[in-house]
């Protein structure tokens, strides 16, 4: 797997492109501050293969805090290949913690992905993305919910190589 747009090694570049929406806490107005966007958590086995991954649970105290929510956003970019895998895990409420795949100039969700059940070891959702390649796309990190498993992880999208020996 090779990562693409957002390997999550970079942390300050990216950092500086993300944007972060919405209320940080149940109850609160104000935009949202899941801190930290990026971790380093080692508190179990994420079974992350980058350095940094997305836990919008991951508080700067070091421990988890579920009560955390707001809405992530890659810079665009352009699906240039038609498979991927998607890293993923967290809570199991789709409609409230969820990583999308979104059209960059209209925001309309094109392939949403959930982790399969609660745990927050990251999980592989092969994505087929055939029929988006060239379209400018954004991925989005959606946590609105709170209390137990209200939070998803998020390891990155990478690129699905073909294999040499076809």
């Amino acid at each position: 797997m090779r990562p693409i747009s957002m390997p999550f090694t970079a942390v300050p570049l990216v950092l500086g492109l993300l944007s972060v929406a919405g209320p940080s806490r149940a109850g609160e107005s104000a935009p949202a501050r899941i801190r930290p966007v990026f971790t380093t958590s080692r508190r179990q086995s994420f079974n992350n293969p980058c350095r940094h991954f997305i836990g919008t649970a991951e508080s700067a105290r070091g421990g988890p805090d579920d009560d955390q929510m707001g809405v992530i956003e890659s810079p665009a970019f352009v699906l240039k290949r038609g498979r991927h895998i998607a890293l993923v895990s967290g809570g199991t409420r789709a409609a409230k913690v969820h990583v999308a795949l979104v059209d960059a100039k209209t925001g309309k969700k094109l392939l949403r992905w959930v982790s399969r059940r609660e745990n927050n070891t990251l999980q592989e959702h092969v994505v087929d993305t055939a029929k988006l390649v060239g379209r400018e796309v954004r991925v989005r990190v959606v946590d609105r919910a709170t209390g137990g498993w209200g939070h998803v992880n998020f390891g990155g999208l990478f690129v699905v190589e073909a294999r040499a020996d076809r």
